[in-house]
């Protein structure tokens, strides 16, 4: 089997089932983690494979920023671990499809994170409203 088919079979695997049970793990420490490295995590939003979700993207860095800092907390569990795995998945440069090689390098990782997007939409939605509401213009 040649690399290209055996890339196929692990994207079929992603799905919302994939994002949802590796979610389950993410931990505190995880979420730490996407803080401290959210400008490599952004960079990665920033090199044009990400284009259509760089609204998202900002506003999940921003999401979980805010609830670190215990500013926003009326986010379920389940659905911050989600952002927090995308996150962590797109920083990763070895996950299913490494990230040097051409185009599907990436591809998994749009996967991973537009599952991850369906799961939280409407949490996000909440955030956005919360952030126009709490921010001093």
């Amino acid at each position: 089997m040649n690399i290209f088919k055996r890339r196929k079979k692990k994207f079929q695997k992603i799905n919302e089932n994939f994002v949802s049970d590796n979610a389950k793990n993410i931990t505190k420490e995880d979420v730490e983690k996407v803080v401290k490295q959210s400008s490599k995590i952004w960079s990665k939003f920033q090199n044009g494979k990400f284009e259509e979700y760089l609204e998202e993207g900002k506003t999940m860095l921003s999401l979980i920023k805010d609830f670190w800092k215990k500013e926003y907390t009326q986010i379920p569990w389940y659905a911050m671990t989600a952002i927090v795995f995308a996150l962590l998945y797109v920083l990763n440069p070895l996950d299913l499809a490494p990230d040097y090689i051409p185009i599907i390098g990436y591809v998994d990782d749009v996967t991973v994170f537009s599952f991850a997007l369906t799961l939280v939409n409407k949490d996000l939605k909440a955030y956005r409203h919360w952030k126009k509401e709490n921010t001093d213009t």
